[in-house]
């Protein structure tokens, strides 16, 4: 799998990027300031990567495109050149210049491509529960409705997962 001195690599480089090297439409904290970005991709991946219902091969692979799937979109950075071209390819399929742009694309890609957005997805909800959010109530409402639409999507081939289990709920409780 991933040993600790890759891990630590992986994520000094993400640091880095969403830290340090970010582009216009970055951004280096969420909920509202309290948090450093980096939290999101790093909670992203391990999401996948702790979930022992995936194989083996699966588990990486979301890993590295969930720790990486917000460079393109929000930095200056490029993917590192060590990463397998599969990866690449589905960070890829991850990135878009907006949220709209998405929607329309997304259900239409691979189920994986779509359950790893979800856990994208997911973890907004996650982090704009309650007083914290930054979204206004008609964005959350949209969200939750593709999130949802992603819930579908991918529940045949991936429901019977823990990170998919944890994804509902989250959806289900989250009062949006």
């Amino acid at each position: 799998m991933i040993s600790p001195e890759q891990f630590k690599k992986l994520i000094d480089f993400v640091y880095v990027a969403h830290e340090l090297n970010t582009n216009d439409h970055g951004w280096t904290t969420r909920q509202l300031g309290n948090v450093p970005f980096i939290v999101h991709p790093i909670w992203c991946s391990l999401m996948v990567l702790n979930d022992t219902t995936f194989d083996e091969k699966m588990r990486e692979t979301g890993f590295y495109v969930l720790l990486f799937h917000d460079v393109l979109e929000d930095t200056k950075s490029l993917l590192p050149s060590e990463l397998t071209d599969e990866v690449k390819r589905l960070v890829q399929e991850m990135t878009y210049d907006n949220f709209e742009q998405e929607k329309e694309a997304v259900p239409s890609k691979p189920v994986f491509v779509q359950f790893l957005k979800l856990i994208d997805k997911v973890s907004t909800i996650y982090d704009n529960h309650g007083k914290v959010s930054c979204l206004s109530l008609e964005k959350q409402k949209d969200w939750r409705q593709y999130t949802e639409l992603l819930l579908t999507n991918t529940e045949k081939d991936f429901g019977h997962t823990q990170s998919y289990k944890v994804a509902k709920q989250i959806v289900d409780n989250c009062g949006w």
